[in-house]
């Protein structure tokens, strides 16, 4: 019996989502997991219109049983940048919206180990992160107390996606006393469970 093929259609914020999806649609394809993310790079431009483009553009290439998600740094909201009442307005189906809580460096770290989640969520709590995210450039800095090379736009060098990983990742956003956690996370969880192992 053939397996059902689900595609996703994610509208996400910048570079490094796509680096990550890139590299998360390499391992379900290796691991024959008929599951594919289907990519629509914001290119950092969280606006209204451009949102509303992208949601176009993906509805037009949807087929019967495609979903679409949207995925974006709860930051930017915390900001002012965006209202979560406009972009529902906007977008008819809130449900699609997954968030990152606070943003794409908190969802990263997840998929390490114990050791090196927990000294990032030190690093955050002593920044105050949970009330008054960090900015780009503080973030960068400080990812590189984890991560040496780290740079926005991509995967660190020796970050991998695998089974591991994603079991952290999993894991990890399951755990209470952890402030930071990713909505896209059980999206991911489900689809592992529908289509693959975790």
């Amino acid at each position: 019996m053939t397996k059902t093929f689900q595609v996703f259609h994610v509208i996400f914020e910048g570079n490094s989502e796509e680096a990550y999806l890139s590299e998360l649609n390499r391992h379900l394809r290796d691991e024959g997991i008929n599951i594919y993310f289907n990519l629509y790079n914001l290119k950092g431009i969280a606006e209204y219109k451009k949102i509303k483009r992208k949601h176009k553009e993906a509805k037009k290439n949807m087929r019967k049983g495609d979903e679409i998600v949207i995925w974006l740094d709860n930051d930017v909201f915390k900001r002012g940048k965006l209202s979560k009442e406009a972009l529902r307005k906007i977008l008819g189906d809130f449900d699609i919206v997954k968030y990152n809580h606070e943003n794409f460096e908190d969802f990263l770290i997840m998929h390490l180990s114990d050791k090196e989640v927990e000294r990032w969520h030190e690093i955050c709590i002593k920044e105050d992160h949970f009330k008054r995210p960090m900015n780009r450039k503080k973030v960068a800095t400080l990812m590189r107390e984890i991560f040496p090379d780290y740079s926005k736009g991509s995967l660190p060098d020796g970050f991998q996606i695998n089974k591991v990983t994603l079991d952290r990742l999993i894991s990890n956003s399951q755990c209470s006393i952890l402030k930071f956690e990713s909505d896209i996370v059980s999206v991911i969880a489900e689809l592992y469970e529908q289509f693959g192992e975790t």
